[in-house]
This record gives structure tokens, C-alpha cells and sequence, in this order.
């Protein structure tokens, strides 16, 4: 029980990066090469493996997509949204 709070908790400090990458992406540009950047540092990576996604390229690739589609639609960004392009429980 505890671990599953924990988990949602790191969870929710993926979705932050995301969103923060989106508005970047949207302001500058560059929102994408700030996610890839982020998800290879090592508290990145800490924070990925606490949320329960496993910190590969696949993994990489998917935030950098979900950063691109959400930077070009009008679309909310949504935390159960996010998680499910993520492959991560809500």
C-alpha cells in the first residue's frame, strides 16, 4: 500500500516534467531536448525507476512524443492521460 503511494508520488513528478517540457516546447522550442536531457541525469533516472518506468530509449522516446503531441494540440494534458502514454499505472 504504502509502496503503490510512493510510486503515484514519483509519478506525479514525471507528469511535471512533462508539462513543463510541453510549455517549453511550445514557448521555445525546445521542450523536447529538455525532457531527454532530464530523463538522462541521474535524478532523472532516480525519479523514473520510482515511478515504475524502466529509464530506457523507449522510454525517452515516448516522453519526447508525448511533449511533441501535447506541445501541438490544443489537448489537456491530464495526469491519467500522461501516465497511459507512459505505460504507468494512475
Amino acid at each position: 500500500m504504502q509502496a503503490g503511494r510512493v510510486q503515484r508520488t514519483f509519478a506525479g513528478f514525471v507528469v511535471d516534467a512533462i508539462e513543463a517540457a510541453v510549455r517549453s516546447e511550445r514557448s521555445r522550442g525546445n521542450g523536447r531536448v529538455q525532457i531527454d536531457r532530464w530523463t538522462r541525469t541521474s535524478s532523472g533516472t532516480e525519479i523514473l525507476t520510482k515511478a515504475g518506468l524502466h529509464p530506457c530509449e523507449t522510454t525517452r522516446t515516448r516522453m519526447r512524443e508525448l511533449v511533441l503531441r501535447y506541445a501541438r494540440s490544443e489537448e489537456q494534458l491530464t495526469r491519467r492521460a500522461l501516465l497511459s502514454g507512459l505505460s504507468v499505472a494512475a
